[in-house]
């Protein structure tokens, strides 16, 4: 039973997003999270109620559900927990406390596990992705808005236009531009 203070997450999952929070945890297994927080220095130096290996779980998941706020992200993710858990309370931190989580653990550990799971998925009988023992791969581009920030105006840039005078206007978002070489037949991104 939760404390006085305490929130208890109630469950607002449907199947499919505690699905896709499992097959996050698939694809990164814990033991790789924490390896790769140990190697980038990223462990927590205290004990917190976001311990680095959920933040960086929960940073993965803000990629899942782009739609919903960073505290609904993590009731969803921690709702998907305490199921998997068979019940147990988990108590969800405030937003500030998830911002400065996502802070503290910075982009290294992102990165690094980033390299150690982009590889090449398929077989070499997968007609998808090998056509005469070629090994089919695509190379692709998108841009991604970032937070509104004159550090990552300063760094990304974004769209911009003019008015009728001529004067440059900035737009909505700085935007980061990605260019990714792809594993035909499963889409697994490589490098």
């Amino acid at each position: 039973m939760a404390r006085a203070g305490q929130r208890v997450v109630l469950t607002e999952d449907r199947l499919q997003d505690r699905i896709s929070v499992g097959v996050l945890a698939k694809a990164f297994p814990r033991s790789l999270v924490e390896e790769v927080i140990a190697e980038t220095g990223a462990k927590e130096q205290r004990n917190r109620i976001l311990p680095a290996w959920l933040t960086l779980y929960y940073v993965l998941a803000l990629a899942l559900f782009m739609d919903m706020g960073g505290g609904r992200v993590m009731r969803k993710l921690a709702g998907t927990l305490s199921f998997a858990s068979r019940g147990i309370v988990v108590h969800t931190p405030s937003e500030e406390a998830l911002s400065n989580a996502r802070s503290r653990l910075g982009p290294q550990p992102l990165k690094l596990l980033f390299e150690k799971v982009a590889r090449p998925l398929a077989v070499l009988d997968d007609q998808r992705a090998y056509w005469r023992g070629y090994h089919l791969m695509s190379l692709d581009g998108t841009t991604l808005d970032v937070q509104d920030t004159a550090a990552n105006w300063d760094y990304f840039g974004g769209p911009g236009t003019k008015d009728e005078s001529g004067k440059t206007l900035r737009g909505g978002f700085p935007q980061l531009r990605i260019v990714a070489l792809a594993e035909c037949g499963t889409r697994a991104l490589v490098s």
